[in-house]
């Protein structure tokens, strides 16, 4: 891909792989993977979502085959980890950033791709929670951890699909798409990071021995 064809939907995507794959990193570390281990959960992060997105889409070939250099990013971010264990432990207090990031980043783009392909709005938007949220899934399966987005708490897919819904109400108003995606990125992002400062939670029903399993 020449430098002029790259169009902010691309910058937004590469950036959203870096950050879902540091935060794979971060998950890897937590469980004192050597440094295959990194990659993999780290390339799980960064290519899962977006590889749903692609197969649901039927997009030949998949992102990550088509602009092959994403996967080297991925796996020179993993061996340079590697090399300060100690420094990405400590580093586990911060995860919140990547994941808001990368979460925001690709449910924008995940939305956007998904409208290129003709796809109606609630669909689009549907695809673009799955291509944030997906990556980071496959990360905690692999982590032995169960993900964030199947448990009780702060709240994940719904700032998703507040920021792929924010994005079509923008574009509907003729706001210009890349001032539209970054508008949405942000508010995904920060909606995220507010859900986790103040602990923000779905109402949901309290089980109680006795129920109906």
């Amino acid at each position: 891909m020449h430098f002029a064809e790259v169009e902010f939907v691309d910058i937004v995507e590469f950036a959203a792989v870096v950050a879902f794959a540091v935060y794979g990193i971060i998950r890897g570390a937590e469980r004192k993977m050597d440094v295959v281990g990194l990659f993999a959960v780290a390339f799980m992060a960064a290519f899962g979502g977006g590889t749903v997105r692609d197969l649901v889409l039927n997009r030949q070939p998949l992102f990550w085959v088509e602009n092959s250099h994403y996967t080297v990013v991925v796996f020179w971010l993993a061996v340079f980890a590697s090399f300060f264990p100690r420094l990405l432990v400590k580093c586990e207090k911060y995860l919140v950033f990547p994941d808001a990031l990368g979460l925001g980043l690709w449910a924008i783009a995940g939305t956007v791709y998904a409208q290129e392909a003709g796809a109606s709005s609630f669909i689009s938007v549907l695809l673009g929670v799955t291509t944030g949220t997906f990556g980071g899934v496959l990360a905690d399966i692999i982590c032995n951890k169960v993900p964030t987005i199947f448990r009780k708490s702060n709240i994940y897919a719904t700032c998703a699909f507040v920021g792929g819904y924010l994005y079509l109400g923008l574009r509907a108003i003729d706001l210009a798409e890349n001032a539209a995606m970054l508008i949405s990125i942000t508010v995904t992002v920060v909606l995220r990071l507010l859900a986790v400062r103040y602990k923000i939670i779905l109402p949901q029903r309290e089980y109680y021995e006795g129920d109906e399993k």
